[in-house]
This record gives C-alpha cells, sequence and structure tokens, in this order.
C-alpha cells in the first residue's frame, strides 16, 4: 500500500469535476471564509476563490509536503476539524 492510500489520498485535480451544476453552486453558496479540511493541491479552495475572490481560503492536510507547499495547516481532519478563526 502506498504512503498515499495509507493516509486516504485521493485528489481531485484541476477542473475535471467543476460541472457547470458544481460553478453555479459555488457561485452562488460561497461567501467569507472557505475552508476545505482534506485540502491536497487546492484545486476546491481554488475554485470557491474564482467564484468569490473575496473570500479567505482555509486549507487543512494530513500530508506534511502538501501542507508546506501550499500554506494548509498541518491536520488529520478524519480526527477533527478545528475552527480556523
Amino acid at each position: 500500500m502506498t504512503t498515499k492510500t495509507a493516509r486516504g489520498q485521493f485528489n481531485t485535480t484541476k477542473g475535471a469535476w467543476l460541472y457547470p451544476q458544481v460553478r453555479a453552486f459555488l457561485t452562488a453558496s460561497v461567501r467569507g471564509d472557505v475552508l476545505d479540511p482534506f485540502a491536497g493541491e487546492g484545486d476546491l479552495l481554488a475554485a470557491a476563490k474564482t467564484a468569490c475572490p473575496e473570500a479567505h481560503a482555509h486549507g487543512y492536510d494530513i500530508d506534511e509536503v502538501l501542507a508546506a507547499k501550499r500554506g494548509w495547516t498541518l491536520n488529520d481532519s478524519l480526527l477533527g476539524i478545528p475552527n480556523p478563526s
């Protein structure tokens, strides 16, 4: 088993999953802060920021390398999701 699989990392990459319905939902829903408890490479947060540029993005990830690379908070969100404020 790879480390990625052992950690449960199944990243959705780029905009492949951003169907028009998802984009419309983000545009209508994103206000203020946006939190992705499994931020990975940040694709969901990037889509949210596109929908609402003034939103502040918070990301958590269990992967030390991704967290450092992207500026996310290191966290195992399966165990708990801290309030970012």
